[in-house]
Protein backbone atom coordinates (compact mmCIF):
# COMPACT_ATOMS: atom_id res chain seq x y z
CA UNK A 1 0.00 0.00 0.00
CA UNK A 2 2.80 2.43 0.79
CA UNK A 3 4.15 2.05 -2.75
CA UNK A 4 0.83 3.20 -4.26
CA UNK A 5 0.03 5.97 -1.77
CA UNK A 6 -0.30 9.28 -3.67
CA UNK A 7 0.77 7.51 -6.89
CA UNK A 8 -1.80 7.97 -9.67
CA UNK A 9 -2.57 5.00 -11.88
CA UNK A 10 -4.67 4.37 -14.96
CA UNK A 11 -7.16 1.55 -15.42
CA UNK A 12 -8.95 0.72 -18.66
CA UNK A 13 -12.42 -0.48 -19.43
CA UNK A 14 -13.32 -1.81 -22.88
CA UNK A 15 -16.74 -1.48 -24.45
CA UNK A 16 -18.62 -4.75 -24.09
CA UNK A 17 -21.94 -5.74 -25.60
CA UNK A 18 -24.54 -7.26 -23.31
CA UNK A 19 -26.83 -9.94 -24.72
CA UNK A 20 -30.55 -10.00 -24.20
CA UNK A 21 -30.24 -13.43 -22.58
CA UNK A 22 -27.66 -12.11 -20.09
CA UNK A 23 -29.93 -9.16 -19.35
CA UNK A 24 -32.90 -11.45 -18.68
CA UNK A 25 -30.82 -13.66 -16.40
CA UNK A 26 -29.39 -10.69 -14.49
CA UNK A 27 -32.84 -9.11 -13.97
CA UNK A 28 -34.61 -12.32 -12.94
CA UNK A 29 -35.97 -12.11 -9.43
CA UNK A 30 -35.56 -8.34 -8.98
CA UNK A 31 -39.17 -7.48 -9.76
CA UNK A 32 -38.29 -4.78 -12.29
CA UNK A 33 -40.15 -4.33 -15.55
CA UNK A 34 -38.32 -6.25 -18.26
CA UNK A 35 -37.59 -4.64 -21.63
CA UNK A 36 -38.67 -6.44 -24.75
CA UNK A 37 -35.96 -7.69 -27.09
CA UNK A 38 -36.67 -4.72 -29.37
CA UNK A 39 -36.46 -2.21 -26.51
CA UNK A 40 -33.26 -3.84 -25.33
CA UNK A 41 -31.72 -3.60 -28.82
CA UNK A 42 -32.50 0.15 -28.94
CA UNK A 43 -31.09 0.60 -25.43
CA UNK A 44 -27.87 -1.20 -26.42
CA UNK A 45 -27.49 0.94 -29.55
CA UNK A 46 -28.01 4.15 -27.55
CA UNK A 47 -25.51 2.95 -24.94
CA UNK A 48 -22.97 2.05 -27.64
CA UNK A 49 -23.29 5.48 -29.25
CA UNK A 50 -22.89 7.24 -25.89
CA UNK A 51 -19.85 5.09 -25.03
CA UNK A 52 -18.08 5.80 -28.31
CA UNK A 53 -18.94 9.52 -28.09
CA UNK A 54 -17.17 9.62 -24.72
CA UNK A 55 -14.42 7.10 -25.57
CA UNK A 56 -13.76 7.17 -29.33
CA UNK A 57 -11.26 4.29 -29.23
CA UNK A 58 -13.76 2.07 -27.40
CA UNK A 59 -11.61 2.17 -24.26
CA UNK A 60 -12.22 4.31 -21.17
CA UNK A 61 -9.05 5.43 -19.40
CA UNK A 62 -9.69 6.10 -15.72
CA UNK A 63 -7.22 7.87 -13.46
CA UNK A 64 -7.25 6.81 -9.80
CA UNK A 65 -5.09 7.58 -6.80
CA UNK A 66 -4.83 6.44 -3.19
CA UNK A 67 -5.21 10.03 -2.14
CA UNK A 68 -7.16 9.60 1.09
CA UNK A 69 -10.54 10.42 -0.42
CA UNK A 70 -11.98 7.11 0.78
CA UNK A 71 -10.73 4.46 3.17
CA UNK A 72 -11.83 1.48 1.07
CA UNK A 73 -11.00 2.45 -2.53
CA UNK A 74 -8.87 4.77 -4.60
CA UNK A 75 -10.10 8.25 -5.43
CA UNK A 76 -11.38 8.60 -8.99
CA UNK A 77 -9.63 11.59 -10.56
CA UNK A 78 -11.31 11.39 -13.97
CA UNK A 79 -12.22 9.45 -17.08
CA UNK A 80 -10.70 10.10 -20.47
CA UNK A 81 -11.18 9.02 -24.07
CA UNK A 82 -7.50 8.38 -24.78
CA UNK A 83 -4.44 7.24 -22.86
CA UNK A 84 -2.64 10.47 -23.80
CA UNK A 85 -5.44 12.55 -22.26
CA UNK A 86 -5.22 10.55 -19.04
CA UNK A 87 -1.45 10.94 -18.88
CA UNK A 88 -1.66 14.65 -19.65
CA UNK A 89 -4.14 15.06 -16.81
CA UNK A 90 -1.74 13.39 -14.37
CA UNK A 91 1.20 15.50 -15.56
CA UNK A 92 -0.81 18.72 -15.20
CA UNK A 93 -2.07 17.71 -11.75
CA UNK A 94 1.49 17.26 -10.51
CA UNK A 95 2.71 20.53 -12.04
CA UNK A 96 0.43 22.49 -9.70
Amino acid sequence: MKHWEAMPFITTDEYQVDTYEDYLERMAGFGFDIMSAEEFALFIEDSRQAWFNAYPTGTAYRVHCLAGGAWDRPTNWGEFGTRDQAISFIVEKYRK
